[in-house]
């Protein structure tokens, strides 16, 4: 079993303790209010991606030697 599949049978087991939180029940009332208004947007990331396969080095290298 993998992390996503462990991850989504424990909110399946823990969700019943949600749902009856009141602290939870605000939140998420005060979210979907937010959205309504339109004062919820997704956050926009501007930095590229980790290049962990060095790629960007290679071509470097490769580009300078030519």
């Amino acid at each position: 079993m993998n992390t996503v599949d462990k991850l989504i049978e424990t909110l399946e087991k823990e969700q019943h303790k949600c749902k009856a939180n009141p602290d939870i029940i605000k939140l998420q009332n005060f979210l979907k209010k937010m959205n309504r208004l339109g004062l919820v947007k997704k956050q926009d990331y501007n930095i590229p991606p980790v290049d962990t396969l060095g790629r960007k080095f290679y071509e470097n290298c490769r580009a300078s030697s030519k």
